[in-house]
């Protein structure tokens, strides 16, 4: 009887426990459903960008909250040559009750997708600049390097 209340502890505590990490993993979305999956490739938003537009299209990809907090976001798009707007904000703790809040707006990208790729938005600030740019599959060094300001 021990065992048996046991098991059933330990089966809900494990479903609870993987309910609460798929809700911390990066939410997916399909852009079209009708684009079959090998023409697809997949394009990871991070927290501190969203995409407001894809060729024209507004999007709410960057919409997804769980307990309060907002997730990266996957999102499968056609392969091709597409144009993205992109809106970046992040807030930073700089002392008791202070914040930095650094804003771009209206970012426009056009970059090739190819299909089966995973591309991710990066974006990284130099002094008052943010930069951003759309990576491939790209190592954190080769990341920092193309983010590089020129001399």
């Amino acid at each position: 009887m021990k065992n048996r209340m046991l098991i059933k502890t330990f089966i809900f505590i494990s479903l609870v426990f993987e309910m609460f990490l798929s809700g911390c993993t990066s939410s997916k979305y399909v852009y079209d459903k009708a684009i079959p999956e090998d023409q697809l490739c997949t394009l990871k938003i991070p927290l501190v960008c969203s995409v407001v537009k894809f060729n024209d299209s507004i999007t709410h990809w960057n919409d997804t909250i769980f307990y309060g907090f907002k997730k990266d976001t996957m999102v499968k798009i056609p392969a091709g040559e597409h144009t993205l707007i992109i809106n970046y904000f992040k807030q930073e703790l700089t002392g008791y009750k202070t914040f930095r809040i650094t804003k771009a707006e209206n970012i426009k990208i056009t970059y090739e997708f190819q299909p089966g790729k995973t591309y991710e938005i990066f974006s990284r600030i130099i002094g008052n600049e943010v930069y951003i740019t759309i990576t491939s599959e790209l190592s954190d060094l080769m990341k920092l390097l193309l983010l590089m300001p020129e001399k």
